[in-house]
């Protein structure tokens, strides 16, 4: 049996050749997929792991933290950061939404991160320029806009003092932060959470998740499944 089949390899050498490269270009194939998946579980947890939170709060059925819109409550806003289970002023609601921002005439790819300057979901200094100017109360109010400012990712290759648009809306580059690309490369654009507000939602008080610290003696699964019931987001 063996001697007719190496007999067959010999006459269709051919054949032989083709299903070895077939194989060989199959199993490559299945490693460059492996390769991207690794590299966009890598890049999506580069942003996550860059805040310090370890809870993230999405409302029931807004379809997900990244993806979903939910209202803020100010009022739970204020009753969350009395929580001692928390790190102290650890609480922060956050917008983290894809955009199309105009940049020198041309349309392009970017995630718009909205947050609070001293809370978590965002850098707090620059490695250029200058952070965004906050928004001025504590609270949210939709006529509490700061000055329509973004920092933006170092590969972008923006200059500070260039603007931007996004939804119809002009930005100034003021800073420059260490690149933090999201899945497929798309840069991050940092921003106070009223002007991501108001430049994705028209100026409404929505936000994606509520994000926190814990404290290092208690359940984070627990915590999270608790402020959740408690309809922090609606």
């Amino acid at each position: 049996m063996s001697k007719i089949f190496l007999k067959d390899m010999i006459y269709r050498q051919a054949r032989v050749v083709l299903t070895i490269i077939g194989i060989t270009l199959l199993i490559a194939l299945i490693l460059f997929l492996g390769g991207i998946m690794n590299g966009m579980k890598i890049q999506a947890r580069q942003y996550v792991e860059s805040t310090g939170a370890d809870i993230w709060i999405s409302a029931k059925g807004s379809g997900g933290a990244f993806i979903g819109f939910s209202l803020l409550v100010p009022e739970y806003l204020a009753f969350l950061r009395h929580d001692k289970r928390l790190t102290a002023d650890s609480v922060s609601p956050l917008v983290f939404a894809q955009a199309r921002p105009i940049i020198r005439g041309k349309a392009g790819k970017a995630i718009v991160v909205g947050y609070k300057r001293d809370k978590h979901g965002g850098p707090r200094h620059a490695i250029e320029g200058r952070m965004f100017t906050p928004s001025e109360f504590e609270d949210y109010r939709p006529q509490d806009l700061p000055l329509a400012e973004v920092v933006v990712d170092e590969k972008m290759g923006l200059t500070i003092g260039e603007r931007i648009t996004i939804g119809g809306k002009e930005l100034k580059v003021v800073g420059k932060t260490k690149s933090l690309m999201f899945v497929l490369d798309t840069p991050l654009l940092f921003m106070d959470i009223r002007t991501a507000q108001d430049v994705l939602l028209d100026n409404y008080l929505h936000v994606n998740m509520m994000i926190a610290k814990s404290k290092g003696n208690h359940n984070v699964s627990e915590i999270a499944t608790d402020l959740n019931q408690r309809g922090s987001i609606e």
